[in-house]
């Protein structure tokens, strides 16, 4: 849990905004319906329920009734709301993307300490006894329309971001994303930044690239 919840925070995620995120509010059975597409292995988006409080010894999960590799979590936990991750591996979990597929996901909350996603927990969730049941989910998931694990320095990128307002990560991913505007940016980290330059390199989840690049830029006076 901690290793995802950092490589979040390292991907700028654990904020306000969240994407990519396709989720819109069911007035049916569902709490929310999402899409993780083609592109990604991911979905985050924020989960009202008046359920939800903002105790850190507690998170949200879930399972399908159907037994699939798909993984749920949960961070940034307040009254009323919370983020949720709903992860659908290709490589981790070995989760099939070669079609399109839709599944329903019963979310609870369960005791942190009981739940792992990044490694199997001792007791599946599904054999878990929740805290409270929230409600179900729909989750669509599309087949996998990238090529797979292409190395970023084999692309054809623009790696001179002219002129940023701050030499942080927001500030460089934006303008890497305006140089390179067919990147998804989302798999992507930069875990070295200096006065004139940065390091961009795939993130662990990342089923799009592989490797990393050197960018430069100048410093808006």
């Amino acid at each position: 849990m901690k290793k995802l919840l950092g490589l979040l925070a390292a991907t700028g995620l654990v904020v306000s905004t969240i994407a990519p995120v396709v989720a819109c509010s069911e007035s049916g059975d569902y709490l929310e319906t999402v899409t993780i597409d083609g592109k990604n292995a991911f979905v985050f988006f924020e989960l009202k329920n008046d359920k939800i409080t903002d105790d850190d010894e507690k998170i949200i999960s879930g399972f399908s009734a159907g037994g699939e590799a798909i993984k749920v979590t949960s961070w940034d936990s307040e009254a009323g709301k919370a983020k949720v991750a709903v992860i659908a591996d290709p490589d981790q979990d070995k989760f099939d993307r070669s079609k399109d597929q839709t599944i329903i996901l019963d979310l609870a909350i369960y005791l942190s300490k009981d739940i792992s996603i990044i490694e199997k927990p001792s007791t599946p969730v599904n054999e878990l006894e929740p805290l409270e049941v929230i409600g179900k989910i729909k989750v669509i998931i599309k087949k996998l329309t990238i090529e797979r694990f292409v190395d970023l320095a084999d692309l054809n990128l623009n790696l001179d971001l002219g002129e940023i307002a701050k030499n942080d990560r927001e500030k460089i991913i934006d303008a890497f994303k305006a140089e390179n505007p067919s990147v998804i940016v989302i798999q992507l980290d930069v875990p070295r930044i200096s006065a004139t330059g940065a390091k961009i390199r795939a993130t662990s989840f990342s089923i799009a690239y592989k490797g990393e690049v050197q960018v430069t830029f100048t410093i808006k006076a």
